[in-house]
């Protein structure tokens, strides 16, 4: 059984394993963290206003976490899940119960290029593809998403 809920302090030790996991990393193409880099970030997001936060749950672990950010009209979703929950579709369902709580739209999302899996999760809940592939800065091809309704 999957089930959101508010993000709390003590989750971030699971958040920090799983966003350090080498291969979940590469995939999401997000850069590890130090953990003190990645406390002071977490420390920002969890108070800032107008950012909307939910723990993931899956069987009673912690599998991930959903966020949503940015100024009305122009806010962007995340999400993240554990790689041992992978392939079974928690992040759709988890995304989708995210969606119910926030009212805005448009909302946007990016992708890694070769995130495909991720892809598919935003797609499976309404997400369209808006223009063409971009490289970033950072040399990170990105697709980006958009959910009007």
């Amino acid at each position: 059984m999957l089930t959101l809920r508010p993000v709390d302090v003590a989750d971030l030790d699971a958040f920090y394993a799983q966003m350090s996991d080498p291969v979940s990393s590469e995939l999401a193409a997000v850069p590890t963290r130090e953990r003190s880099a990645f406390d002071a970030h977490w420390a920002q997001i969890m108070v800032k206003e107008g950012t909307t936060l939910a723990t993931i749950v899956a069987d009673g672990t912690v599998a991930g976490h959903c966020v949503c950010f940015g100024e009305p009209g122009a806010r962007d979703v995340g999400y993240w899940i554990d790689r041992a929950y992978w392939g079974r579709g928690y992040a759709s369902e988890a995304l989708r119960l995210f969606l119910e709580q926030l009212p805005d739209r448009p909302l946007k999302a990016t992708v890694a290029a070769h995130n495909r899996a991720s892809m598919r999760v935003l797609e499976k809940n309404g997400f369209t593809i808006v223009g063409e592939p971009v490289v970033e800065d950072d040399g990170v091809t990105v697709v980006r998403f958009e959910l009007t309704v």
